[in-house]
């Protein structure tokens, strides 16, 4: 049953991921599996147990909206959730367990409907494993991991069982101190075509969570980069789930049916605004959701003919029950002051679909369905009757799929289609503000409407390399959800987003994989935005408040570029090792535009050595460049005890209420976690008593032998990967002007820290003639450097981080046998943070308290020359000498008004070590 039935691509974008890929992947979380979809991004700001946040096709996905996912085609979203609709928390996974996972993009599938408009994830189970394994996992900030995974035969099928425990503090103040506890138990016979499997999961997880935090709390030394506001934020969730799926071929065709049922709780304490709404206990507070759904569908699978055509028709009917107990209420230290929203919602969905794929030539199909989904929900507001009512509602969507080729092991593809998402069910009856009787407020709709088209290239005409391009479009009626926070409903406008995805993945040699995905997109929305310009105009006067709130286009979060890329190492025995790099481009936090978070650029890497008995020793690396930016970052309204506005809000306002209840906007973050390691060791567990470790110390021994450069002329031709540290001494030439006078200043920010350190990537290739060619390119981590200046405006604080510094060179060179020399040059870029703040006295309108920062990249060129010098067959050292040029760049601070121009230098020398591979030699 495994994997479910073979997966026919009708687009471009769709692909199939294997277990295998998947668990060679270091990863900080088991959510973070789904990256292997090209374009996805799991990130969290919470820690512990809270689902991720996911980006994909320019769209923040928060907890899982607009992406449907599936674990043994039972679905994980949770419509009408407490925190978040669509709330989709894949921390129940033992990965290991996991035996591959289909990926589809976009509304045209007829067989998914509710939050599938970005994409579908159908993760699918293992039967069985070869051999029964231990493994135990310890690592930095108190990370510790035992599982236990087997499978035996029992009753003409396979019993598949797995047991993990885990806990974590993490590197924060405040210990997040989180115990998770997962099993799994799965009996499967026969085949995916012919078969059945019963799965029963449960899962358990506490925590505490440093969550999100506003920067001004960091920059004014309240609290430390890992630092709580309020360490009483966290939670615990449970889900125990059992599961089947039935699946037969017939002489016509095939059937199969599935069914589910699940119990799920969490009890969620946050705190994001903390001092905002009440001054005396803080702005925590608690979401509890308890609930119990199940559901079912059936599918039957016809084969036939059309005027001699062969077709294939399946038809298709799914059901699905929630019923739901869910609050809201304010806590202080997690003990309990006054209830918000208490409801009981029983939310009901019933769908049927039909699709029809023709074969018109041998290089044409196409794949037509139809969609009708039915909603129907009953919303008891126990504190408010007025918000109670019963929704419903019905939509159709029509889906269309091409496929021409193969021509020359190329395929085209087009897709066109509509699809939709639930909002909450409160929502669609809410008449008042809940908390707020006197204030009403309007409903939304059940259903949204959305309507996509893509156009893709796949082709392996290239020899082991497997390439996709794909456009996309994607259109939704409204940007609605219910913001499960503060119990309130945020209507947005209409979006638009475009986008191309290019997927490269390339196998070499059996032993050798190397992936490489790059995502673009645009999401703007259409129309005006008049509710966000009247809160513009409202806080008029106060611009600590006001900066941000402009109306726009820009949908906030949503980045515009994702990119990620791998190099998997490893045969089934000997030494094996991966390195993964996860980028996510700078994004618009407003939606003018004003605040811009910084990209996210990590590497994490592994490396181990399987034995020939089955055991298994692997070394993690996570955030190997020990990257200082942000994991997560926002823009909104908040208000601390220390800023100047509370004081103005606080105990009797003293200027208007709109602005006391916007608080002071700021970049609101989660800093990425430093540098750790995780050691595992693994493997069959009824070998444990007969182990020979020095046989193992021997083997290990005999693997790790270098081999000695051959008598004739070394040749330089490969790829190759390797790490560099170095010094980089920079200068910063310019300018600094306060813009309210005109006159000069002091410069605001010193120069970039020095020192860095990278990995590096590359392969060249050597001519008859020994003159060396090649391509390279290079990721590096850089660090901080503050400053303190002190004038007749007070006293204040500049700092500048380096988050990472990226090149993209070519490489031309002279071998004298094992001595290369060579010259390089390129583009090279760089992301910077720069930040003040106005510790004492005022300037314009910076007052005491008050921090500015900028994100911003710098873009260049470089150029250099260096020595490598192969000592074994397969490594070489190496010195470099780069000079780097970056322009030009202004930078404006909204509050001292301060205006800096500079044109930053770097001269860097690098000393680094290469590993080549032989990839003809294997």
């Amino acid at each position: 049953m495994a994997g479910g039935a073979p997966v026919v691509p009708q687009l471009a974008s769709q692909m199939t991921v294997s277990g295998a890929d998947l668990n060679a992947r270091p990863i900080t979380r088991p959510g973070e599996i789904v990256e292997a979809a090209p374009g996805l991004m799991a990130i969290d700001h919470a820690d512990g147990g809270k689902a991720n946040q996911y980006y994909l096709r320019g769209y923040n996905l928060d907890h899982g909206t607009d992406m449907a996912t599936f674990v043994d085609d039972m679905p994980i979203n949770l419509p009408t959730h407490a925190h978040g609709q669509g709330y989709t928390d894949l921390n129940f996974l033992i990965p290991e367990t996991v035996d591959g996972m289909n990926i589809r993009k976009g509304p045209y599938f007829a067989d998914v409907g509710d939050f599938a408009n970005a994409g579908t994830l159908s993760i699918n189970l293992r039967d069985s494993v070869p051999q029964n394994i231990e493994s135990v996992t310890i690592g930095s900030f108190g990370y510790d991991r035992y599982l236990a995974l087997g499978s035996t035969k029992l009753g003409g099928g396979s019993l598949l069982y797995a047991g993990e425990l885990n806990t974590y503090d993490g590197p924060w103040t405040n210990s997040d101190d989180m115990k998770k506890f997962s099993g799994l138990a799965r009996y499967t016979q026969g085949t995916a075509i012919d078969g059945y499997s019963l799965t029963g999961m449960a899962y358990s997880n506490a925590w505490n969570s440093t969550d999100q935090v506003p920067l001004r709390a960091y920059t004014t030394g309240q609290i430390g980069l890992y630092g709580a506001l309020d360490p009483t934020d966290g939670g615990d969730t449970s889900r125990f789930s059992l599961s089947g799926r039935l699946a037969q071929t017939t002489d016509d065709g095939s059937w199969k049916a599935n069914a589910y049922l699940v119990k799920y709780e969490m009890d969620l304490y946050n705190n994001y605004t903390w001092d905002l709404t009440d001054p005396i206990n803080g702005d925590q507070f608690h979401q509890r959701d308890n609930r119990i759904y199940t559901g079912a569908g059936a599918s039957r699978t016809i084969d036939g003919t059309f005027y001699n055509l062969p077709t294939e028709t399946v038809f298709g009917v799914q059901t699905r029950y929630d019923d739901i107990i869910t609050g809201l209420s304010d806590t202080v230290q997690r003990q309990f002051l006054s209830n918000i929203l208490l409801d009981h919602i029983d939310e009901g969905n019933a769908a049927i679909y039909a699709q029809n794929t023709v074969h018109w030539t041998d290089w044409l199909r196409t794949t037509a369905g139809w969609r009708g989904d039915a909603y129907a929900a009953s919303v008891d507001s126990t504190l408010q009757p007025a918000n109670s009512g019963k929704p419903k509602e019905a939509i159709g969507s029509p889906k269309f799929t091409a496929v021409f080729g193969p021509f020359d092991k190329t395929e085209f593809f087009l897709g066109a289609g509509m699809g939709y998402h639930s909002n909450d069910a409160r929502s669609t009856t809410v008449t008042e503000v809940p908390g707020d009787p006197a204030t009403p407020e309007g409903s939304s709709p059940f259903l949204v409407r959305s309507r996509g088209a893509e156009v893709g290239i796949r082709t392996k005409a290239i020899p082991n390399l497997d390439s996709s391009v794909s456009l996309f479009y994607l259109h939704q009626d409204s940007e609605l959800f219910f913001d499960g926070d503060t119990g309130d409903t945020v209507a947005g406008l209409p979006s638009q987003r475009t986008g191309i995805e290019f997927t490269n993945g390339y196998r070499p040699v059996s032993w050798a994989h190397i992936d490489a995905d790059l995502a673009l997109s645009r999401a703007r929305f259409l129309g005006y935005d008049t509710a966000q310009a009247a809160i513009y105009e409202s806080l008029a006067g106060y611009p600590q408040a006001q900066i941000g709130n402009a109306p726009g286009d820009d949908i906030y979060n949503a980045p515009w570029m994702v990119a990620s890329a791998g190099l998997t190492l490893g045969e089934q025995t000997g030494w094996f090792g991966a390195l993964r790099w996860r980028y996510i481009s700078s994004r618009p936090l407003t939606e003018d535009g004003v605040f811009q978070s910084p990209p996210m650029n990590v590497v994490n890497g592994a490396v181990g050595y399987r034995f020939d008995n089955g055991w298994r020793i692997q070394l993690d690396a996570i955030n190997l460049l020990d990257s200082t930016t942000d994991q997560a970052t926002y823009a909104y309204g908040s208000l601390l005890t220390t800023d100047a506005l509370f004081a103005m809000c606080y105990p009797t306002p003293k200027i208007p209420a709109a602005v006391c209840q916007n608080g002071v906007m700021d970049y609101i973050y989660h800093p990425m976690e430093p540098l750790a390691f995780r050691l595992t060791l693994a493997g069959p567990l009824d070998t444990i008593n007969t182990i020979n470790l020095p046989a193992m110390a021997a083997e290990l021994k005999r693997s790790v032998s270098i081999t000695p450069l051959q008598e004739r002329d070394y040749d330089w031709t490969g790829f190759y990967v390797g790490a560099h540290g170095g010094d980089a001494p920079s200068t910063t030439s310019g300018r600094t002007v306060n813009t309210a006078t005109g006159a000069a200043s002091a410069s605001i920010f010193s120069n970039p820290a020095d020192w860095h350190g990278g990995i590096q990537v590359g392969y060249d290739y050597m001519m008859p003639s020994r003159v060396v060619l090649g391509i390279a390119g290079d990721v590096s981590s850089g660090g901080m450097r503050a400053t303190i200046v002190s004038d007749a405006a007070g006293i204040s604080s500049g700092q500048l981080t380096v988050f990472d510094s990226e090149s993209l060179r070519a490489r031309l060179g002279y071998a004298v046998n094992n001595v290369l020399f060579y010259g390089t040059g390129g583009w090279a870029w760089s992301s910077n943070q720069y930040i003040r703040t106005q510790l004492t006295g005022t300037l314009n309108l910076a007052t005491a308290g008050t921090e500015e920062a900028v994100n911003t990249y710098l873009n260049g060129w470089t150029a250099g020359a260096g020595v490598a010098v192969a000592f074994a067959q397969n490594w070489n050292a190496f010195a470099e000498f780069r000079y780097t040029d970056y322009g030009s760049s202004t930078i404006t601070l909204p509050f001292s008004q301060l205006a800096t121009t500079s044109a930053t230098k770097t001269s860097a020398i690098d000393l680094g070590v290469n590993y080549k591979f032989a990839w003809a030699d294997r």
